[in-house]
């Protein structure tokens, strides 16, 4: 059996293959280091997973481990504790890389 792991970081979930019969969400743990990891839905990839779903837009704790690319989750708990270790300067690197996201694609509509 593979080792437990625990990541720390905010859940969000994006929709995939929209338009086909497969239609339905993929869960990601966005990290404090602005990683991302795709988790491990315990449904049909057309379904919602449950117990994912509660925790949709929360800081969260999850324990599990990596089968080939994605994290199996074994266990997951809401962060309530609002004293991170992130640099404050992140949230505006953030925010300026996403404005300049969205200029560079008008940029190109034109």
């Amino acid at each position: 059996m593979e080792h437990a792991l625990i990541f720390k970081g905010f859940l969000y979930s994006k929709l995939t293959n929209i338009g086909f019969a497969t239609e339905g969400p993929e869960y990601f743990i966005q990290l404090f280091s602005s990683d991302e990891i795709l988790i491990e839905k315990k449904v049909s990839c057309s379904e919602n997973d449950e117990t994912l779903d509660a925790f949709l837009g929360h800081k969260i704790e999850i324990e599990g481990f990596f089968r080939e690319h994605v994290f199996c989750y074994q266990h997951i708990n809401k962060i309530f504790n609002k004293n991170y270790n992130i640099n404050p300067h992140a949230f505006r690197i953030l925010f300026l890389k996403k404005i300049f996201i969205l200029n560079w694609k008008k940029y190109l509509e034109h």
